[in-house]
C-alpha cells in the first residue's frame, strides 16, 4: 500500500509539475507578444492548424514569422528567454551556438563578411495559436536550422 501511495504521489507530482510548466512557457511567450506591435504579431501568429506548422526545413530559404532583423534587442532577447525556458540547458546551448556558427559557415564558405545567405539574424520566429496552459500551442525557431516546440494542456 505504501509503494503504491508513493507512486501517485510521485506521478500527481509528475503533473503537477508539467502542468506548472505549461503556464510558465506560455505565460513567457505571451511577454514576447506583449513586447510586439500589430504588425509584428500578424507576421508571428499562425492557428495551431496551419498548414505553415507542418512546412520547416533547415535549409536557407524563405520563412514565414518574424525574423531578428524585424525585433529589436528587447523582443530578440524575450524570443531567446522562451527558447531558453522551453529547453534543457544542452538543447540551448547547442541551439544559440548552431546560430552562432552562421558565421563560420560564411567564412568557410568563402562569402563576404555583409553577406546575408548565412546570417545569425535570419532566423525567424513563429507562434502557432495564441500562447494557453490549456490549449494546444507551439514556437517555431526556423533559419539553417529549425528549433520547435509543441506545447497543450496537462493530462
Amino acid at each position: 500500500m505504501k509503494i503504491a501511495t508513493l507512486i501517485f504521489f510521485f506521478i500527481a507530482g509528475l503533473t503537477t509539475t508539467f502542468a506548472q510548466q505549461q503556464a510558465d512557457l506560455a505565460t513567457q511567450a505571451k511577454k514576447v507578444l506583449a513586447l510586439l506591435d500589430e504588425s509584428l504579431k500578424a507576421k508571428v501568429i499562425y492557428d495551431y492548424k496551419d498548414e505553415e506548422r507542418f512546412s520547416w526545413h533547415f535549409v536557407p530559404r524563405s520563412r514565414k514569422g518574424v525574423s531578428f532583423y524585424d525585433l529589436n534587442k528587447l523582443q530578440k532577447d524575450a524570443v531567446m528567454t522562451l527558447i531558453n525556458a522551453s529547453l534543457s540547458e544542452q538543447g540551448y546551448k547547442k541551439a544559440s551556438g548552431i546560430l552562432a556558427l552562421e558565421a563560420t559557415l560564411r567564412e568557410v564558405e568563402g562569402r563576404s563578411a555583409h553577406d546575408t545567405y548565412r546570417d545569425p539574424l535570419k532566423y525567424y520566429f513563429t507562434l502557432f495559436s495564441t500562447p494557453s496552459a490549456d490549449k494546444p500551442w507551439g514556437w517555431r525557431l526556423e533559419g539553417h536550422a529549425v528549433f520547435a516546440h509543441a506545447l497543450g494542456p496537462a493530462r
